[in-house]
């Protein structure tokens, strides 16, 4: 499927997302020094024989410009994944086919995290069980606020409505966010074994976590951990295997996560590895909120 969206350049994605980083960095620059010179603002407007309401309308279009460019990075995100699915060596019929069927210039994907994730699954053959860890470690919070900037844009896009408000700490949410997504579809995309192999690691490490709160005996408890440790080490092989440079805390925490637990020492107290799953972990510990993980 030759075309714009045929190629997936993870790099190319990351240089993107480097760029819309500044861009957001810039906005609160502009925004602040509005709030604290405003009076020198109005000076330089004066000097350049400019009315002051036109330079403060174009800054306030900054913000729209902000999510329009988030936006547009996710839709062609989405659309480089499918297109690139589709493949770029079909015969001349299959392409033709394609290109009716699904026409780049018309295909508008869904960009909400639940959108993004069905149509990862739509398109990639043996992933009916795929799971976005963005929500199997349930930051919600990201979610929420991501998939509102999906809807602010499209208020704005089709009525013209700019209630654009989020602070610093909701734009770094969003970015964290779209780091995630490129780690994750690249993943699905160069080695989708791997990944599920890696969600399969996951899960089972997720099932015997919950299972140590079960047990206080020690050979009990070391079994346990015998199994997380041999989970753990097909997990680090499945993210390794891949040679993707992860850049999202989400992957690189997950990776932390995994390391922790194969280094687990069965030769230990069974306290001091207890302590060291309960306030070592980052991504695992999230799945359980306030259930404890191991018993005391």
């Amino acid at each position: 499927m030759k075309g714009k969206f045929s190629e997936f350049d993870i790099e190319s994605f990351h240089s993107e997302l480097d760029d819309i980083q500044k861009h957001i960095e810039m906005l609160f620059e502009i925004e602040g020094s509005l709030s604290d010179n405003r009076k020198e603002h109005r000076k330089f407007s004066a000097k350049i024989n400019l009315d002051f309401k036109i330079i403060e309308y174009a800054y306030k279009l900054y913000r729209p410009s902000s999510i329009i460019e988030i936006y547009t990075f996710v839709e062609n995100l989405v659309k480089t994944y499918v297109y690139s699915i589709l493949g770029a060596d079909n015969t001349d019929v299959i392409q033709k086919f394609i290109e009716k069927k699904l026409p780049q210039k018309r295909f508008v994907p869904g960009t909400k995290i639940k959108e993004i994730e069905k149509a990862v699954k739509s398109y990639t053959p043996r992933s009916d069980d795929l799971e976005f860890f963005i929500k199997k470690f349930k930051y919600d919070d990201c979610v929420k606020t991501f998939d509102n900037l999906i809807e602010a844009r499209h208020r704005y896009a089709h009525r013209g409505e700019s209630d654009i408000s989020y602070n610093e700490e909701e734009y770094k949410e969003i970015i964290s966010v779209l780091y995630y997504l490129n780690d994750e579809l690249c993943f699905c995309l160069t080695d989708f074994e791997s990944r599920k192999q890696l969600q399969k690691s996951i899960y089972e490490i997720l099932k015997k976590l919950k299972g140590l709160n079960k047990t206080i005996e020690k050979r009990g408890f070391s079994n346990i951990c015998k199994k997380i440790r041999e989970e753990a080490y097909k997990g680090i092989r499945a993210l390794e295997t891949s040679k993707i440079d992860f850049k999202s805390d989400i992957y690189k925490n997950i990776h932390e996560d995994l390391k922790l637990l194969y280094d687990l020492d069965l030769r230990r107290t069974v306290e001091h590895n207890q302590l060291k799953i309960e306030k070592g972990l980052i991504v695992f510990n999230r799945v359980f909120n306030d259930v404890q993980l191991v018993s005391e």
